[in-house]
């Protein structure tokens, strides 16, 4: 009996070494992002950006998306959605900030702007993959 509960002590240890080796090897932090961009680059694409759309610019708008981007949003949509942003918002004012933020997707980036508009701010969030250059979606939604 001694030589089983011997047994299950060192079966019980190896379990308990092999776990512990486990948890601690886990694979890359998925919160903390990579891009191809420094933050000036993005915010200089952002700018960019934000003077096509308060210009009702198409292609300034849309200069830096994949040709997925380009055609799933035509021009028509995004000068709709642009006046429905105006109505709401006012006009574009400013961009208070930049920032790089993980991705709910593997292998991709996004790169988050707080936008002042004259009658409160929106957050456009711009997704890249990780060593990609081109927006692959973007994301708006009003925070006040």
């Amino acid at each position: 009996m001694t030589h089983n509960r011997l047994f299950g002590w060192i079966a019980l240890l190896i379990l308990l070494v092999a776990g512990v080796a486990c948890a601690g090897s886990s694979p890359t932090d998925s919160s903390t992002p990579t891009s191809a961009f420094t933050q000036p680059e993005a915010a200089a694409l952002v700018e960019n950006a934000m003077q096509g759309f308060a210009a009702g610019d198409y292609a300034a708008w849309s200069r830096d998306w994949a040709d997925a981007m380009k055609g799933a949003i035509p021009e028509d949509a995004f000068l709709a959605y642009r006046q429905q942003v105006l109505d709401g918002l006012g006009a574009y004012q400013s961009i208070e900030s930049v920032i790089m933020a993980p991705s709910d997707t593997a292998g991709y980036v996004r790169w988050v702007a707080v936008v002042n508009f004259a009658q409160g701010q929106m957050e456009f969030v711009f997704s890249f993959r990780q060593d990609g250059r081109l927006i692959e979606g973007v994301f708006p939604r009003q925070l006040s």
